[in-house]
């Protein structure tokens, strides 16, 4: 029994330790370098496109939980498809 837990523990480790290796080759790979290079070699213009840094800096930060923002949007959308008037307590 007590084999099997060590046998355990080792795949547990291991696992993490792929999901980290995963998780740096991710981080270190550059997509946006890659396609910036294939256009080049294919002669295409892309100056006129933001750079997705550019993008993620220009995102709307939403000061809400994300959850709370979520649900308010879905009881927005409901009521706008339906026309019923339900509070949060009678859908909770």
């Amino acid at each position: 029994m007590e084999q099997d837990s060590t046998v355990d523990h080792s795949r547990s480790a291991n696992s993490k330790n792929l999901s980290k290796t995963a998780e740096e080759a991710l981080r270190m790979f550059d997509a946006e370098g890659m396609l910036l290079k294939l256009a080049e070699r294919l002669d295409i213009d892309v100056e006129g496109y933001p750079s997705s840094s550019e993008i993620r800096r220009g995102r709307p930060k939403v000061g809400a939980p994300a959850a709370d923002t979520v649900r308010e949007m879905r009881e927005s959308r409901e009521k706008s498809l339906s026309g019923l008037e339900r509070s949060c307590e009678e859908v909770r």
